[in-house]
């Protein structure tokens, strides 16, 4: 009995930390010129909404001619932020870049 209530712990355990993490996708503002792009992209559902998230943690980011994805885990709350937009023109993706900014 000892090592199944131990086992129901852990359980338990992965149930609540699988319900606590969502994938939210971004709130975002996009401006889209002849020869850049630019994205503020907030980690939060709505841009009015307030932010729970201040820094997130294994980002991944893909730029291709015609779309920007983004992928990362929440440091403070275990939720995935995600975006995906496809840009109005086709822009050279070996040319572009990207950085972390605050506000």
């Amino acid at each position: 009995t000892e090592i199944r209530d131990g086992a129901g712990s852990v359980l338990s355990l992965l149930r609540q930390t699988s319900l606590d993490e969502a994938t939210i996708s971004c709130a975002v503002q996009w401006a889209q010129g002849e020869s850049s792009v630019h994205l503020n992209v907030k980690f939060a559902a709505r841009l009015d909404a307030p932010v729970t998230v201040l820094n997130v943690d294994n980002e991944e980011v893909s730029i291709n001619a015609s779309h920007v994805t983004f992928r990362g885990l929440g440091r403070q709350k275990p939720k995935v932020y995600t975006l995906n937009i496809e840009l109005f023109g086709e822009v050279d993706a070996a040319a572009s870049n990207w950085s972390f900014g605050s506000v």
